[in-house]
């Protein structure tokens, strides 16, 4: 049984002898809670002030959100009760997470920054009016890693997450001419983006593919000593990245935000070079560079399809260009259009436009390879192979680093990397993340989270793969198709119509004979109405067996098709390139005897699949043979502007042509195309009007011999030089050429500094050379981007400044010798070189020079008479053996410090002499561990195998030998 309830004492009973509850009596929590209850209005603040301060803090704070944003994206949008729970609610889960954030402690995964400002640059910040410029720089110190550096730096950004938060984004100029991994200028960027890495993966990709791409990767920041979380990065794309990406420095021009035309609605960044701005230059701004980026700029805009056509393929890299089409089409990438984010470097050495991978942010998926154009992508899709090139790097890209498979382990590394910083981060945070139903809710910037990040990245997964798919499924599908018709004269016709996202290579066309009729031969033609041989070599097979199959290699492809946009915008134009058929007609000619079908077999030249039909041989019809239709489109992108059939277009020539033996007469500047192998007999003399010259972009076999050497000479005064540019001329030979009174050529947007010049090719060779030095020429051989040189037997004299320049090269260089160079007897600027049995006297400045974090092995040499016998600086990594330096004012010169190049300058040396030397060993900007022994006097024994190669009997005989080298004619 249960006991009854008593009553409290003083309770009045109630029927059941039970005194009812109320306030202030019994336990004690009741009593209290009563006491409260009956607290007047002005006793009860004082209790209550707590919590009213925190209903009024964060009412008021999500007020201030609410202003601050909508005064951000210019809505002028009410903050009603959905906005004010949402900001509310946000407001209050970042406090919340604030307050169960891990300690700050050391980053094992990513790099620390530390930028550290006092309060007059704080002040000077918070009162500047300035947002770029010098007057908007303050000094600071920032600490990557172990090393302290001085620094200017500035707010970056105008988005409002940049500057109205406490995670600023920064603009870096590191002072002193030193690197932070090696940049000058860089940015670390608090980026709004939901997934902080979706751009990194990009510019990975484009780094790994071989474009030019700055530096982009997580850091932790710590200013003034406070945790700011997880920024990124972002080196300026500068001198310093060409630099990096082992290019002859050069011309950096940067286009954005150009005003627009308020004839056409559109930006005009693309027809003025003033509305872009040179961020690199080789020696400085030069007025000459802008002409050049306007050389461009007038064929993208006025030039026919034959004129941008020829330019296209010598001073475009067309290989880059669609290489960086081909990540935006496969990521879906719409930031690079008609008036932002363009970058373009003029290379010297090569004479082309490249671009710099930059900008990749809000990859996605429409069902369009291209999101975006821009008038040099509109013109270059308009060259026959461009889409072919482009989209067969699309495919690549597809199934091999942009597979969903290897997309999905990238991130799965990136989120793994990041994941104990961003638990750490205390204003981890982003937009676009709420629905995209006004700029209000896409910008707003709201708490992120692990299991955020994880949706976000499932949903951006689910949509690459959407991707992909599409992609696949576009390039898949056949674009050719064929029919084959009999004509009145007794031949029988074939045609392909060639449509979609690739091109074709006729691989085989087998025609299938009646049983009444086996011709005795038969031939294989296009029809080129338009003049053009652009599918080949040849317009014909010529005459084959009836058993016989053509093997052409022509290749077909589509046109393009300019329509117009629905909408006009500043950046997105007012058309978009579209595919057009293409339709190409062969001829089977037999002599009346008409094959009862053909069949064809041809290879998708993106895909690589292979397709074979057979064609069958319909009725005799007319078939009009009316010529192809090559009349130019009027200039200007306009909607309906079509490219010409492939076969309209100028061919290139492709020929062998020999010159010599005996005298060749040139009296102008003569330029020789890829397609063009030229071989100059032995005995032949070259005699070259004053300023002409001899270019090359095709193979070059000049095979003289001792008793016939090739000389090339002036007729009167002096005349160009000589080039051999781009890899048409792989494999060219030029041995037993002696060469006098050049000066150097003169070729279009093209450095071309000595006498005798070797770019951007491969597997070249010059041997038994004899070389005179002359007037306005900064060098006398010089070779940039060249694989496989080598350079045997070589002897040049009175160089005015370089004998020999290699910038970028790999090869081997033996039997050199140089007498009275004005500066360096061999200067490298990156790439590896291996010199051996040379010779090098006299020069006026350093007789080797090693920079550019090269890599050089010397063995066999003797340096005499110049002002220092060997340089190394930048880097650069030297190994010398069995050297003699004679002579000299310093022998050995060593910068240790990397300068623009990672590490330290290195040397190492073995059997190596010094004899009549001033200064042994010269070390600037550190230490040099282990010292090179280089050790004074001169043994009868020592250096037996360079006593060898000068052709001494005993060192005595040395003396009489530098002066008969040093008299001697070449």
């Amino acid at each position: 049984m249960h006991a009854a309830p008593v009553a409290a004492p003083g309770a009045p009973a109630n029927g059941n002898g039970l005194r009812p509850w109320r306030w202030g009596v019994g336990p004690g929590w009741s009593r209290l809670v009563g006491r409260l209850f009956r607290l007047r209005l002005a006793s009860g603040f004082l209790p209550a002030a707590p919590a009213l301060f925190l209903l009024l803090w964060y009412a008021g704070a999500t007020v201030a959100d609410h202003v601050r944003h909508d005064r951000a994206v210019g809505e002028d949008r009410p903050l009603d009760a959905e906005l004010f729970h949402l900001h509310l609610h946000d407001h209050l889960a970042q406090d919340l997470r604030a307050l169960a954030r891990p300690p700050l402690r050391r980053s094992a995964d990513l790099p620390t920054v530390a930028l550290t400002l006092g309060a007059t640059q704080l002040a000077t910040l918070a009162e500047g009016d300035a947002a770029e410029g010098p007057a908007a720089y303050v000094d600071g110190l920032l600490r990557f890693e172990r090393d302290t550096f001085r620094v200017q730096v500035r707010y970056r950004g105008q988005g409002a997450w940049h500057r109205d938060y406490p995670q600023k984004s920064w603009k870096v100029r590191v002072q002193d001419g030193r690197l932070v991994h090696g940049a000058a200028t860089f940015s670390l960027v608090n980026t709004p983006e939901p997934l902080p890495f979706d751009e990194q993966i990009v510019l990975d990709v484009a780094r790994e593919s071989g474009l030019l791409t700055p530096a982009a990767f997580p850091v932790r920041l710590l200013f003034n000593d406070a945790g700011m979380g997880v920024y990124y990065f972002v080196a300026q794309p500068d001198t310093d990245l060409l630099r990096a990406g082992n290019r002859v420095p050069g011309a950096l021009f940067s286009g954005n935000d150009a005003p627009v035309d308020p004839a056409t609605g559109v930006s005009r960044l693309w027809d003025d070079p003033r509305f872009w701005r040179q961020v690199a230059a080789a020696d400085g701004p030069d007025a000459a560079d802008a002409d050049e980026l306007g050389l461009l700029l007038a064929l993208v805009g006025r030039g026919t399809q034959a004129e941008f056509a020829r330019f296209a393929r010598d001073h475009l890299a067309l290989a880059r260009l669609a290489l960086l089409d081909a990540i935006n089409v496969v990521f879906g990438v719409d930031r690079h259009d008609f008036g932002r984010n363009h970058k373009l470097l003029l290379d010297p050495a090569t004479g082309r436009f490249e671009p710099v991978a930059w900008d990749f942010r809000g990859w996605r998926h429409t069902r369009e390879l291209n999101r975006v154009e821009h008038p040099l992508l509109l013109r270059l899709k308009e060259l026959p192979e461009y889409l072919t090139l482009r989209n067969r790097e699309v495919w690549r890209l597809l199934h091999g680093p942009c597979a969903l498979a290897e997309v999905r382990r990238r991130t799965d590394a990136l989120v793994a990397r990041l994941a104990q910083e961003q638990a750490a981060d205390p204003y981890w945070d982003a937009y676009d993340l709420l629905p995209e139903g006004s700029a209000y809710l896409t910008r707003m910037v709201r708490p992120m989270t692990a299991d955020r990040q994880r949706v976000v990245l499932a949903s951006r997964l689910a949509e690459y793969a959407r991707r992909v798919g599409y992609l696949v499924e576009e390039l898949s599908r056949s674009g050719i198709g064929w029919t084959g018709r009999t004509t009145a004269d007794g031949r029988l016709a074939v045609e392909a119509l060639v449509d979609g996202h690739a091109g074709y290579r006729i691989d085989e066309v087998a025609p299938v004979w009646p049983a009444a009729c086996l011709p005795v031969a038969w031939r294989l033609s296009a029809d080129r109405s338009g003049g053009s041989a652009a599918a080949g070599a040849d317009a014909t097979s010529g005459d084959l067996g009836p058993r016989q199959s053509a093997r052409p290699a022509w290749r077909l492809f589509p046109g393009t098709l300019l329509e117009a946009r629905d909408t006009v915008d500043p950046d997105r134009g007012a058309v978009a390139s579209t595919p057009a058929a293409r339709s190409y007609r062969l001829w089977i000619d037999a002599g009346g005897c008409i094959a009862a079908a053909v069949r064809v077999r041809t290879t998708n030249l993106v895909t690589g699949s292979v397709d074979e039909r057979l064609v069958a041989a319909e009725t005799p019809s007319p078939w009009s043979a009316a010529p192809l239709d090559c009349v130019e489109p009027a200039p200007g992108l306009r909607p309906g502007r079509a490219s010409l059939h492939p076969w309209c277009l100028p061919p290139e020539q492709r020929r062998f042509l020999r010159l010599g033996p005996g005298t060749v007469r040139v009296d102008r500047t003569r330029e020789f195309g890829p397609g063009e192998t030229i071989s100059i007999a032995p005995g032949t003399t070259v005699e070259l009007a004053p300023g002409a010259s001899l270019i090359f972009r095709g193979r070059v076999l000049a095979l003289g011999t001792a008793e016939a050497p090739i000389r090339l000479v002036a007729q009167r005064e002096r005349w160009g030089g000589l080039a051999l540019l781009g890899p048409g001329t792989a494999g060219s030979s030029l041995v037993h050429l002696e060469l006098s009174g050049a000066t150097s050529p003169s070729v279009p947007l093209t450095e071309l500094p000595g006498a005798i010049n070797v770019q951007d090719t491969a597997g070249v060779v010059l041997a038994h050379c004899r070389i005179a030095g002359g007037a306005g020429q900064p060098e006398t051989l010089h070779a940039a981007y060249v694989q496989g040189l080598t350079l045997g037997d070589i002897e040049i004299r009175g160089a005015l400044g370089d004998a020999v320049d290699l910038e970028f090269v790999t090869g081997v260089v033996q039997g050199l010798a140089v007498v009275g160079a004005g500066q360096e007897a061999l200067d490298l600027m990156g790439g590896a070189v291996v010199l051996t049995d040379s010779r090098l006297l006299d020069c006026g400045g350093n007789a080797i020079s090693v920079g550019s974090g090269a890599w050089f092995t010397a063995a066999r040499v003797l340096v005499a008479g110049s002002r220092v016998g060997l340089l190394v600086k930048s880097g650069s990594r030297v190994q010398l053996d069995e050297a003699l330096f004679r002579d000299d004012g310093t022998v050995v010169a060593v910068r240790v410090a990397g300068e623009h190049w990672p590490g330290d300058s290195s040397l190492r040396v073995s059997r190596t002499r010094i004899v009549g030397c001033r200064t042994p060993l010269r070390v600037e900007d550190g230490v040099l561990d282990p010292a090179p022994d280089l050790r004074p006097g001169l043994e009868p024994d020592a250096l037996a195998g360079l006593r060898g190669v000068l052709g001494l009997a005993d060192w005595d005989q040395l003396e009489p030998a530098l002066r008969r080298w040093r008299e001697s004619s070449p």
